[in-house]
This record gives structure tokens, sequence and C-alpha cells, in this order.
């Protein structure tokens, strides 16, 4: 018993589509994962040297310090973004 054409790629078709909602389920938490990643190191570059600033200025120096710890993790981060977006072909340079 042979497939009609028709049939052959309805089948062709809906592989292709499950194929692709497979994948975008398994990828999505990475993707959302790498997005938490961008969001927080850009926000962490600004916002730690500003809440660092704040707490010395009341001398709450412990907080303080605590503060400006992971601010080196974050510019190493963003830095790691942007010479990503720029060496990729055909990037958009859109950081």
């Amino acid at each position: 018993m042979t497939d009609s054409p028709h049939n052959s790629s309805f089948r062709e078709s809906l592989a292709g589509l499950w194929a692709l909602l497979w994948h975008s389920v398994v990828l999505l938490p990475v993707a959302l994962g790498m997005f938490g990643l961008y969001c927080c190191a850009w926000i962490g570059l600004v916002a730690f040297p500003v809440v660092s600033g704040i707490f010395l200025s009341y001398s709450d120096w412990r907080d303080g310090l605590l503060c400006m710890v992971p601010w080196p993790v974050c510019l190493v981060v963003v830095r790691w973004f942007w010479c990503r977006e720029r060496k990729e072909r055909g990037g958009h340079g859109w950081l």
C-alpha cells in the first residue's frame, strides 16, 4: 500500500512541526536563562555601583562592599556578550 503524494507531504509537514515544537519546549529554559543572565548583567552593571554608593554613604561598609563584589562579574559577562556579538558574522550590533 503506497501513500499518495498529498498524504506524504502532510506527514512531512507534521513531522517538521513536531520537531519545531519539541525543540522549542526543550530549549525554552536555556533561552530564558540566557535572557535572564543578559538582563541581570546589564542591570547589575548600573545597579551595583549605585546601591553600593548608597550603602557606603550611610556608613554601612559591610553591605556596601558586598554589593561591590558581583560588579566585576557583571563587567565580564557584559564584555563577553559584547565581544560575541561583534565577532559573529552578520551580527547586528544591538548591544
